[in-house]
């Protein structure tokens, strides 16, 4: 089969790439294939049926009289032989459209039909699955769910899919946008290198302000596209080796580009030279062709031809000879350049700062030229080097975090505890408090009562009853 068009994995497929259907997969132009289980139909779109015309004695008779009457006698033999000759139009040839799973779908022409067969089984027998492996998807997602939410409501950290190798494979995250951006953590290392003894101070803050913007673009991209910020010193480490590398394979390609300007300058003088020679050959040669008669011109036109056809070259020459004069130039007297080119002896103060930074790191060799863009793909190198380390450290802060709250929680609930049952204690030793000034005050009661009784039946004096009237009055 061959592919008229289609996309598989999110890729446009090459028109005419072969296609072939073995027993589990479906093989694309030898270098990708799919599983036959993500095949959920096959259709077919047109076919083409190759038919048979003329020939026999029909068509030998009718050659005969037209090859007579083109040719006479001899004609009537060739064109009856012509005609009894069968003629083939069209050809076999069946079109498809298959689709899968994840949405591609792929049209194949020249399909045959054990292949046709092969697919349709496949995509019948993956029709009765979506069903139980949707109620599979679903209990899994509740189970997980269950294990993910823990600690009074709290979502347990999931270490992520490994990073793909290409920058074109990134997908933003949930609500971030390309513009977005994200503070710095606050962590220790970030400063930590800023001053460094016995390190030219020029050649270390050219150093510093440039991997600070570095790491602030490394910070954004893990924020876009992962949803986190910069976790670990070895990432810091390897976006700082990186601009320094910069740096030392700067100052390497600035001596070549210097040496090269001078070259080219001097190329410059010797083509303007030629061509002036050349341009005074052609003006003598012409002069000269003004003057000769008319059989003494052809030897002179030539040579002005041929004059003219080097003029243009050279012409051509100091073209492309000027842009790279032009390039050189510009990037001799960039912004960066002139930063770097400034501080003397540059090459050996940022090696020097290299070797003190990274210990026991070898220093990039003399001939070290390769400038490597701070970009998508450089942050998603570094990212995937260190995604290991990256997700130890974040799962096991997550950890200690979750950790933390569940403590807090449950400290929070003993102290809820505490305060309960002291309010509780406060409540019952106040009704009790109370119940005892009930009682107080119905003994004092029955007792004046009493005190009264005896006074009624003279019993007491009135003074006596005055007295301890008194002192049970000051009981309450």
């Amino acid at each position: 089969m061959l592919v008229i068009e289609g996309r598989v994995n999110g890729s446009r497929v090459t028109k005419y790439t072969s296609v072939s259907v073995g027993n589990t997969t479906l093989s694309i132009g030898g270098y990708s294939s799919i599983n036959l289980n993500k095949v959920i139909s096959v259709d077919v779109i047109s076919q083409e049926v190759q038919t048979t015309t003329g020939g026999g004695v029909t068509g030998a008779g009718a050659g005969a009289v037209l090859g007579f009457l083109i040719a006479g006698p001899i004609g009537t033999a060739v064109g009856a032989g012509i005609g009894s000759k069968k003629k083939q139009q069209g050809r076999n040839s069946i079109t498809i459209a298959i689709g899968f799973s994840n949405g591609d779908s792929l049209v194949c022409e020249n399909a045959k039909q054990t292949d046709i067969g092969k697919l349709k089984v496949a995509a019948s027998q993956n029709l009765l699955t979506p069903a139980k492996s949707k109620q599979l998807t679903q209990s899994s997602s509740k189970n997980q769910k269950a294990k993910n939410v823990k600690n009074n409501g709290v979502k347990i950290l999931k270490k992520p899919k490994h990073p793909p190798k290409w920058d074109f494979e990134l997908k933003k995250a949930h609500g971030k946008k390309h513009s977005s951006s994200a503070k710095l953590p606050p962590h220790n290392f970030l400063s930590k290198w800023e001053t460094i003894d016995n390190c030219d101070e020029a050649a270390l803050n050219l150093f510093n302000q440039k991997c600070n913007s570095a790491i602030k673009d490394y910070n954004n991209f893990l924020w876009i596209f992962y949803n986190h910020t910069l976790e670990t010193e070895e990432e810091f480490n390897s976006i700082s080796q990186i601009i320094l590398k910069n740096f030392i394979a700067s100052i390497h390609k600035f001596k070549d580009l210097d040496i090269n300007l001078e070259k080219l300058k001097k190329i410059e003088l010797k083509l303007a030279e030629d061509l002036k020679v050349l341009l005074l050959e052609l003006k003598s040669d012409e002069e000269e062709l003004s003057k000769k008669g008319f059989f003494g011109k052809g030897s002179i036109k030539q040579r002005i031809e041929d004059k003219k056809s080097s003029i243009k070259k050279i012409k051509k020459k100091i073209t492309a000879n000027k842009g790279q004069i032009t390039k050189n130039s510009k990037i001799l007297d960039s912004k960066d350049t002139k930063e770097i080119l400034k501080i003397p002896n540059a090459l050996k103060k940022f090696e020097s700062i290299f070797l003190l930074r990274f210990v026991g790191v070898k220093l990039p060799p003399s001939n070290f030229k390769t400038i490597t863009a701070l970009n998508n793909q450089t942050f998603l190198d570094t990212y995937r080097k260190h995604f290991k380390t990256v997700w130890e450290i974040k799962l096991k802060k997550d950890k200690e975090e979750k950790l933390k709250a569940k403590e807090l929680i449950e400290q929070k609930k003993k102290e809820k505890n505490i305060q309960e049952k002291k309010s509780l204690e406060a409540m019952l030793e106040k009704e009790n408090l109370n119940q005892k000034k009930g009682n107080v005050m119905k003994s004092v009661k029955e007792r004046i009562l009493d005190l009264q009784s005896l006074f009624d039946e003279g019993l007491i004096t009135k003074d006596e009853y005055e007295t301890q009237r008194q002192n049970l009055i000051k009981q309450i």
